[in-house]
């Protein structure tokens, strides 16, 4: 029953991931990108615009991403948000006793007001490598990851310095991505490839929910790939995909196409901010 409960989350919606979440206190955009070795990884994005965001991933909770939300909208604090969605009497997961319910769970979590604030939660069950990491404004988590070092690059990544150009949150955002993908990302795919699906959301504070100025998706393009057979042979038998299939460094290019030129990206060589070839 162990080994079995242990698969089922393995192999649940965003069972493995890396995410950003970060607010910009200037333009007052809030915004998160993520990566996954499954498809359909934007689902653990929650967004109220001009208020804040959370990453609810590992198990997935939608209705703590969805409560979350609306708590960023009447004014909570991250750190307030967390204790009400990692209380055991709130979980609303029918797995929770099974499955261990938010031991299994992850958080990332950003707001505005009344300052810049994150959080982080890992639960004690949550796949390693699991873990997170927090900076001014920003949290980066990640579940079932080849190691510390996919949220450590990608937390150095997002708050590197201007270079020659100074970055958007969407540009910060989408650089911590990659630096976390090039750290090798989630460790059911091959490192070179790094995961199977990514996206981008970037809200500005007049954006409707749900309506974001800035919303890219890399989907998992063989939906026949998400199944639970193929999950578990590719954590704990085979791993196959060339650096072409790598969804991260396709999510680049979709963005760099809808910036118009203007994208201005973290660069490995110089370890600062470059406008993007």
């Amino acid at each position: 029953m162990a080994v079995l409960a242990g698969a089922l989350a393995i192999a649940a919606p965003a069972a493995a991931t890396w995410s950003i979440v970060a607010v910009d206190a200037e333009t007052r955009e809030v915004g998160i990108a993520g990566a996954s070795c499954i498809g359909g990884v934007e689902i653990i994005a929650g967004v109220m615009p001009g208020h804040g965001v959370i990453a609810a991933q590992a198990f997935a909770n939608v209705e703590a991403r969805d409560l979350a939300r609306d708590r960023f909208a009447a004014g909570d604090s991250p750190a307030e948000v967390l204790t009400e969605i990692t209380d055991p009497a709130w979980d609303p997961s029918r797995w929770y006793d099974v499955l261990g319910g938010g031991s299994r769970r992850q958080y990332g979590l950003a707001s505005l007001d009344p300052s810049p604030d994150q959080e982080t939660f890992t639960g004690s069950d949550t796949s390693a490598w699991a873990g997170g990491r927090t900076g001014a404004g920003v949290a980066v988590a990640g579940n079932l990851l080849y190691g510390p070092e996919v949220v450590d690059r990608a937390l150095a990544a997002f708050g590197a310095p201007a270079g020659a150009c100074e970055p958007r949150l969407a540009d910060r955002l989408l650089s911590a991505l990659a630096a976390g993908g090039e750290a090798g990302g989630d460790r059911r795919c091959e490192p070179q490839v790094a995961a199977l699906s990514a996206f981008l959301e970037v809200a500005a504070p007049s954006d409707l929910v749900g309506e974001s100025s800035l919303r890219l998706i890399v989907p998992l393009e063989d939906e026949s790939e998400n199944s639970f057979a193929v999950q578990v042979w590719r954590l704990f038998v085979s791993k196959s995909g060339t650096a072409g299939d790598n969804p991260v460094r396709k999510l680049r290019g979709r963005y760099l196409e809808t910036s118009g030129g203007a994208a201005c990206l973290f660069d490995f060589a110089t370890g600062a901010y470059q406008p993007a070839p």
